[in-house]
């Protein structure tokens, strides 16, 4: 017996999924926005710009970015504050992807974990 395929037809209005996607559309922006100009993202960026290790390994940074792909989750126990992020670093004699994991307690900053791959690095 041969498998039938047939096509289904979802018949949804127009006026109905114009403004879901245009939603969607705003609010994958805006969380875009958040994290790329965020505390942990612009903590992130300092610790990475001031890294010896980053530095030797490719050049003088230049630029940083969260792409719109790249991990980047929150959350919270209790009042500390924990991020996980991967960023794209550009610089002067190669790029990298860096992973970084953050931890805010009471309103401070600090870098748990940062690697380049599966090489550990040092952003202190």
């Amino acid at each position: 017996m041969p498998l039938e395929i047939r096509e289904i037809r979802v018949n949804v209005r127009h006026r109905y999924w114009v403004p879901l996607v245009v939603i969607a559309s705003i609010f994958s922006v805006g969380s875009y926005f958040y994290r790329a100009h965020g505390e942990a993202f612009e903590f992130a960026s300092q610790a990475i710009r001031k890294s010896a290790a980053i530095q030797r390994r490719i050049g003088d940074v230049q630029e940083i970015r969260l792409g719109i792909q790249e991990s980047y989750k929150e959350r919270f126990v209790g009042s500390t504050m924990y991020v996980h992020m991967a960023v794209h670093v550009a610089g002067s004699s190669g790029s990298a992807r860096v992973v970084i994991d953050l931890r805010r307690v009471k309103g401070v900053w600090a870098i748990a974990d940062a690697s380049i791959g599966t090489e550990s690095i040092d952003l202190d």
